[in-house]
């Protein structure tokens, strides 16, 4: 019976992949943000927006990102964050040109999460899958940030989720100061943070070091 009333839940969510009035049904839902998140909001919905209508979504993704909506309004998910991160990082992926079946890879793996993890796991990993999906962040924990600039990603399901980078330069921002591995690559893991890289050089310019010479 809670089988078929989740079914039946998403069925007759809040949502419809109908053009007309799924943008309309996300505005209203996402109106009562708290004040601080307005702007990202905001922005977020105006780039669904456009993705929506004029971009990359066709009816199989409109029908994919309803499901998983409803099934995160089913579940009680917070609206200004679950609600961003997921929305943002399906579009992301799209206007990334990922291939279909890796589209529906990230899909399947928030799904299994929304469905079988607690609260505070779904949402770090729709945090994580945001970060790295739509600004490529791979860590961002008390104040510093490691950043991949540059370069591809393929997002790879074959035994454990993982976004594969090639030939990036890693940026660590931290404090007021920075440092750069260029040309590196490397596996990030969302559902655990883990980050596995090789190769790259860093350069001590700033410390008065030649970089033909020390790196």
């Amino acid at each position: 019976i809670s089988g078929f009333l989740l079914s039946n839940a998403q069925q007759q969510g809040k949502f419809s992949p109908d053009s007309a009035s799924f943008m309309g049904a996300i505005r209203k839902y996402m109106s009562d943000v708290p004040s601080r998140n307005k702007t990202e909001v905001k922005s977020m919905l105006s780039f669904l927006s456009s993705e929506w209508n004029y971009g990359r979504y066709d009816s199989h993704n409109r029908k994919q990102m309803v499901e998983t909506l409803n099934l995160m309004d089913s579940l009680g998910l917070s609206q200004h964050t679950d609600f961003y991160y997921f929305p943002n990082t399906y579009t992301h992926f799209l206007r990334d040109g990922q291939e279909q079946q890796a589209v529906d890879s990230l899909n399947t793996l928030v799904v299994y999460s929304l469905k079988h993890e607690g609260k505070r796991s779904r949402t770090e990993l729709l945090r994580k899958l945001n970060n790295v999906v739509s600004e490529k962040i791979i860590a961002d924990d008390a104040g510093v940030r490691w950043i991949c600039r540059g370069g591809d990603y393929v997002f790879n399901t074959d035994s454990i989720a993982s976004f594969i980078f090639s030939d990036c330069d890693l940026v660590c921002l931290a404090h007021r100061d920075s440092i750069r591995i260029q040309k590196t690559r490397g596996v990030y893991f969302p559902a655990t943070g883990l980050w596995k890289g090789s190769s790259g050089k860093v350069y001590w310019e700033k410390a008065g070091f030649d970089p033909d010479k020390i790196y």
